[in-house]
């Protein structure tokens, strides 16, 4: 649902939402479970859903040993302004 209503305002294309689409669905990998039943989370695989899902688009963790980066996609420069100016906002919160 948050990603129609975010197709529907910012007015995506066809392939703006197609592309939208398939890297929600690439998120969605079903979580393993231990051998004793209890499911593993992959932190990084959740946090990347999450804010994919709060943000209405790509959003991905990538960590490494000494720290890592959060990587957000947009989808052109109207979309890449829109991104910075929520950031700007969110800094001075």
């Amino acid at each position: 649902e948050a990603a129609a209503a975010l197709v529907v305002k910012k007015g995506f294309s066809v392939r703006k939402t197609e592309q939208l689409v398939a890297s929600l669905l690439k998120q969605r990998v079903p979580e393993p479970a231990a051998e004793d039943g209890r499911l593993l989370i992959d932190y990084a695989a959740e946090v990347s859903r999450e804010l994919t899902d709060a943000l209405g688009r790509k959003a991905s963790l990538k960590e490494g040993r000494k720290g890592g980066r959060i990587e957000l996609t947009y989808y052109d420069a109207d979309d890449r302004e829109a991104l910075i100016r929520l950031l700007y906002t969110l800094k001075q919160k």
